[in-house]
């Protein structure tokens, strides 16, 4: 917020936030993809 002051919102989201967005993108995926494939070999079902 502070740098949007000098800089305008374009320049801090596209130095900031945008490059980011791809990166964290994939990471979700593939921890939605490894997390239950994880505990299927650790043996917990998920099941109380």
């Amino acid at each position: 917020v502070w740098l949007s002051r000098f800089v305008g919102w374009q320049a801090v989201l596209g130095a900031g936030f945008y490059p980011f967005l791809v990166g964290d993108a994939f990471k979700i995926a593939l921890a939605t993809i490894l997390l239950p494939a994880g505990w299927k070999f650790v043996g917990r079902s998920g099941q109380p």
